[in-house]
C-alpha cells in the first residue's frame, strides 16, 4: 500500500520551543496523519526524524493497541529496514511485501 503526501499525510516544518524533540506525528480524526519536524535540527537529523515518523505511519503504529510503545519506537528507529520504501522527495511512502 502506498500513502501519499498531502492526501494521506501532511508534513509541517516548524521551530519547536526547544531542541529536545526532532519530530512528532499525530493521527487526525479523518484517518490522515500530521507530521511535524523540528527545524532547530540540522538537515540530516530532520531527514532521520521524518523517516522515523513516516515509518510509524506506514507501519500503522498510531492505530495499533497490541504493541508496546517501546516496540513501536524500535521498529520506527530501524530507518534502514527494507520493508518501508520512500520516494526520494518523501512524496509517498509504501510498505513493501
Amino acid at each position: 500500500m502506498r500513502l501519499y503526501r498531502d492526501i494521506d499525510y501532511y508534513l509541517f516544518f516548524e521551530d519547536f520551543p526547544h531542541i529536545g524533540v526532532p519530530g512528532a506525528i499525530y493521527a487526525n480524526c479523518d484517518g490522515t496523519c500530521s507530521i511535524y519536524i523540528n527545524t532547530l535540527y540540522c538537515e540530516t537529523k530532520r531527514t532521520e526524524a521524518l523517516r522515523h515518523e513516516l515509518r510509524h505511519m506506514a507501519l500503522w503504529h498510531l492505530w495499533r493497541d497490541d504493541m508496546e510503545l517501546r516496540e513501536k519506537e524500535s521498529q520506527a528507529d530501524d530507518i534502514y529496514a527494507d520493508n518501508v520504501i520512500f520516494a526520494p522527495d518523501f512524496a509517498w511512502v509504501e510498505v513493501a511485501g
